[in-house]
């Protein structure tokens, strides 16, 4: 009797032995954490924080903070156009993205977005907080012409879209590095609906003079509310040496 209380004895150290050595695969984690958007602010420098209109084409841009999670697959993003629809899901992206550009839409239309982080066991995050956007018709560009070469200070004008707003010049110098090939040198805000155009720098505000040779290019935002825009398309010039 006495051994076959100490065989079952030893059977059972056994047994939580093999349970103390279970294998991470044996243990579903949790979701990850909900990714936190980025959400319209006019004041920063960085004029691609989301969401925010694409130069070129029609488009919206969103960004989101990046998971830290080791097992992060990727995310998914959610579109609803807004007040009435439901969110739908329009695309997966790879963890190593963190923005997301959606250039199936339409103008003059209230699109809002949530993303979810998924990780390799595909265990789903809730969905983030909505950013919108609606998107309106770029404006047209007129002086000076795309890869004009100058001899003096550029004067920028465009024809008007008759809304209320405020017209956004930007210059930006092309550094040559891959990582910042465009840098904004000098930004200028108007509301005057009566004169379309505005001379490099005649706020005194440029970060930088133009250099003869050296290539900048150029684009008018014009936003009619804070999540309300579009960017014009790019045009390019160069000071005469």
């Amino acid at each position: 009797m006495t051994r076959f209380i100490w065989l079952m004895f030893i059977i059972f150290l056994i047994a939580c032995s093999e349970d103390a050595t279970e294998t991470p695969e044996d243990i579903v984690d949790g979701p990850p954490r909900t990714p936190q958007m980025h959400l319209h602010q006019r004041d920063l420098p960085d004029d691609l924080w989301g969401p925010d209109a694409l130069t070129d084409t029609d488009g919206i841009h969103i960004e989101w903070e990046a998971n830290t999670e080791d097992d992060l697959a990727g995310y998914n993003i959610y579109r609803a156009i807004a007040p009435s629809e439901a969110y739908e899901k329009i695309d997966s992206v790879a963890q190593n993205f963190t923005f997301y550009e959606d250039t199936d839409v339409r103008l003059e239309i209230r699109y809002c977005y949530r993303v979810t982080a998924v990780d390799e066991m595909e265990n789903e995050s809730t969905r983030s907080e909505s950013a919108c956007y609606t998107l309106i018709r770029k404006l047209v560009l007129t002086e000076p012409a795309n890869q004009a070469i100058l001899t003096e200070l550029p004067t920028f004008r465009w024809l008007g879209i008759g809304e209320t707003g405020f017209y956004i010049v930007r210059v930006f110098i092309d550094t040559g590095n891959a990582e910042e090939p465009f840098r904004e040198i000098w930004h200028y805000e108007t509301v005057n609906f009566d004169q379309f155009e505005t001379t490099y720098n005649q706020d005194g505000r440029a970060t930088e003079t133009l250099i003869p040779g050296q290539q900048y290019r150029w684009r008018v935002d014009f936003e009619a509310q804070q999540t309300v825009g579009s960017e014009s398309n790019w045009r390019f010039f160069t000071i005469q040496p």
